[in-house]
């Protein structure tokens, strides 16, 4: 009975006068996994101080909102905040994430290592078990409280059980709309209304200017940025991209120049980090209730992130490469900042027009012909009574050469027509070098009313790269990491994001110098082509009291299945890359071909070059590309 009564003793207790950082320095182990294994130390990650001290039960803030770059500690700040909430001052709390995938490898790589490594939670949580309910992907439960842990797709998940303590991570991945009921932020938000004391985090890092769902919480809020002081003359100021400078042709040199002329070495970060200070724009916004931290690459502590040094060269490679993607990645994924794509700024397909060329195939190669690239894609419309298609031939820097743009009169409800199409993506075409390319990749969109026949002539045919699609609007990669086998025709549906493929092909449209990203179209092409192709704009409206920008035609009337066909072809390539392929490796084994065609005896011949390995998954998903 004693212990009874020690117990419910224990529950009533009120919690010891501690922040989240305290705690995190007395309690919190890093795994084997981390980049510094061991006892959790905050001055190592000196700007998370503050922020945990906000998410304290001390401090009167209960909305708090992280616009950082990527690799800054901001799910372990959440992960800190949750942990002393367990410990400290249990409650109900939940943790949203935007996939399925996301929240598995949440739980499996963050929650249960940071249970498992931490011995006061490890001591209160049990580590789940092939049958334990109360443990699983969906949370877990301690005394006092439980952990809730869903995806922010789910209205169901999002508006049942009230919680004090919410974390919203990764918000740009977010659906603008869930099952038809509204906003998931809000119905998550909404949970927390009952509790004075609630607490809510909301992380990401950000994507498009416009829609980026982290950049509104950000401006909403008071908006401080990371003051440091020059090691050299105790200038205090905010680290800013336009400083960092190096020598030509050398970026890992690049240091950083204060704003009185000062230069500062990547290994000095260790004594201006610990030194800094949160300052706030807007103090006292929402009543001081709301509090809203931006950080860039450029603070990542010596040894722990990205020196001054990689961020030049990643930015200079971007730069280089002319590749709209890279760059917005960079911009993103550093920088910390939203991509802008400009709003009501067009195309006009008469600068297009004026730029054709004239492909003549060499003599005794007529037919189709390309001159440059070294893989074909192809991106298929489906429409009541025809089909449209294009191939594309892609080469390094993302070059691309229109090699054929066809639409094929049919009805797509029989089979003649469907197989009339597996013929004209069988062709092979002539390439400049002399050797025959095949479409290594194709993307068909299987929206529209012949859904079912199009899953049938899909299903066949993906183990030779043909793509069943459906494009969706919003903040979504290009490429999805999975599939979806939830339709009809059990395919593996690819939900494209034609939000960024399309800000993508615009961007490579705008460019006029020959070379990477630069778009080569033939004669042939008639102004027709030019007008589908530049059809739309991106603009801006409001929607339920949010500001909603989209890609819509320019006028009512234009078509744009030329922009569909151009669309499809390139997430078609973001296919064959998600394969482990690069446009640089195709191209070298591509010239060993034509070197050993050109000496076809058995000493001469040229081994082909290894695999390149791809260029990293940021530039697939940022998502894979931000687009990508």
């Amino acid at each position: 009975m004693i212990e009874i009564c020690r117990m419910l003793a224990g529950l009533w207790e009120p919690p010891p006068i501690e922040t989240v950082a305290e705690w995190a320095d007395s309690n919190r182990v890093l795994g084997t996994t981390s980049a510094e294994p061991g006892p959790w130390r905050t001055d190592r990650m000196a700007h998370s101080r503050e922020i945990m001290e906000a998410l304290s039960p001390t401090s009167p803030v209960q909305r708090v909102v992280l616009m950082f770059a990527s690799q800054l500690a901001k799910s372990e700040i959440g992960n800190n905040a949750l942990g002393f909430y367990a410990h400290r001052d249990p409650g109900p709390m939940l943790m949203t994430q935007p996939t399925d995938r996301d929240l598995k490898d949440y739980v499996r790589q963050r929650l249960r290592p940071m249970i498992r490594d931490t011995p006061a939670l490890r001591s209160r949580i049990s580590q789940p078990k092939s049958r334990d309910g109360d443990n699983t992907l969906q949370g877990v439960s301690f005394p006092g409280g439980f952990l809730r842990t869903v995806t922010g797709n789910s209205a169901a998940a999002l508006r049942s059980t009230p919680v004090r303590i919410l974390f919203l991570d990764e918000i740009d991945g977010y659906p603008l709309d869930v099952d038809g009921e509204g906003d998931p932020i809000d119905l998550a938000c909404q949970r927390t209304v009952t509790f004075s004391r609630r607490k809510i985090l909301l992380t990401s890092t950000p994507t498009i200017k416009g829609k980026s769902r982290i950049e509104s919480e950000y401006e909403a809020s008071d908006r401080r940025r990371f003051w440091v002081p020059c090691p050299h003359c105790g200038e205090f100021q905010i680290l800013k991209w336009v400083n960092v400078q190096w020598e030509k042709g050398d970026p890992r040199s690049a240091v950083y120049v204060c704003e009185l002329g000062c230069v500062i070495h990547n290994h000095e970060k260790s004594q201006i980090l610990p030194l800094g200070e949160w300052r706030a724009e807007s103090p006292g916004a929402q009543g001081g209730t709301v509090r809203g931290y931006h950080l860039n690459a450029l603070y990542a502590p010596h040894g722990l992130g990205p020196t001054f040094g990689d961020c030049a060269a990643q930015f200079v490679e971007a730069k280089h490469a002319k590749d709209p993607a890279r760059l917005q990645a960079f911009i993103n994924l550093k920088l910390g900042e939203t991509w802008s794509v400009a709003d009501g700024e067009s195309i006009e397909s008469e600068g297009l027009l004026a730029l054709r060329e004239s492909w003549d195939p060499p003599r005794g190669r007529e037919g189709l012909y390309v001159p440059g690239g070294c893989v074909l894609t192809c991106g298929v419309d489906v429409q009541d009574n025809r089909f449209e298609l294009e191939v594309v031939s892609w080469g390094p820097g993302f070059e691309s050469w229109s090699a054929d743009y066809r639409i094929l009169p049919c009805d797509p409800s029989t089979k003649e027509a469907w197989r009339d199409l597996d013929e004209l993506i069988r062709r092979s075409f002539w390439h400049v070098s002399g050797e025959r390319l095949k479409i290594s990749a194709t993307c068909l969109d299987t929206q529209g009313h012949y859904t079912d026949a199009a899953y049938r002539f899909v299903k066949p045919r993906e183990r030779r790269g043909v793509y069943g699609i459906a494009g969706k609007a919003g903040d979504r990669p290009i490429w999805p990491i999975r599939a979806s086998k939830n339709n009809k025709g059990r395919i593996n549906l690819r939900l494209i994001g034609v939000d960024a493929a399309k800000a993508h092909v615009y961007d490579r449209l705008k460019i006029r110098a020959m070379g990477p990203g630069y778009c080569h179209f033939p004669d042939d092409r008639d102004p027709a082509y030019f007008d589908q192709l530049t059809a739309e704009v991106y603009r801006t409206r409001w929607k339920a009291g949010r500001k909603v920008t989209q890609w819509s035609l320019k006028r009512a009337g234009l078509r744009n299945e030329a922009l569909d066909c151009r669309v499809y072809a390139y997430a078609a390539l973001m296919g064959w890359i998600s394969r482990g392929k690069t446009l640089e490796g195709e191209s070298d084994r591509l010239a060993v071909r034509i070197e050993n065609r050109k000496n076809p005896s058995v000493g001469a011949k040229v081994t082909p070059p290894p695999r390149r390995k791809p260029r990293g998954a940021d530039w697939i998903n940022p998502g894979d590309f931000w687009g990508g």
